[in-house]
């Protein structure tokens, strides 16, 4: 249920994505540009499930209960908040940088 929900509530971010991508390379490598695009995703999003199962595996021990897997989970929320604030960090960098990219790229379709 989770990877549902955790699928369907990064929808728009998916397609923000995509239209990055199209707008910032040139028209003759869009097809590259978004394989390499999914790659990345593939390899960079599709574990990070089973890295924060290892991270509260390790905080919970050998410990079976469930409050203790609670802890674990609790303590791997904690201490892994970082990355969201890194990745608002690349939002912010790809705002930033974006126009010139997008002006860079249509010049490069004008020659």
């Amino acid at each position: 249920l989770s990877y549902c929900l955790d699928s369907a509530s990064s929808m728009g971010v998916n397609l923000m994505y995509q239209q990055v991508i199209l707008n910032t390379t040139p028209s003759h490598q869009h097809a590259s540009s978004l394989s390499l695009m999914r790659l990345m995703i593939i390899v960079f999003n599709t574990p990070s499930a089973q890295v924060f199962g290892i991270i509260s595996d390790y905080f919970r021990g050998d410990s079976t209960s469930a409050a203790d897997r609670l802890v674990g989970l609790q303590k791997t929320f904690l201490y892994t908040w970082p990355i969201s604030v890194i990745s608002a960090l690349l939002y912010c960098s790809i705002v930033k940088f974006y126009r010139k990219d997008v002006e860079k790229a249509k010049e490069i379709d004008r020659r």
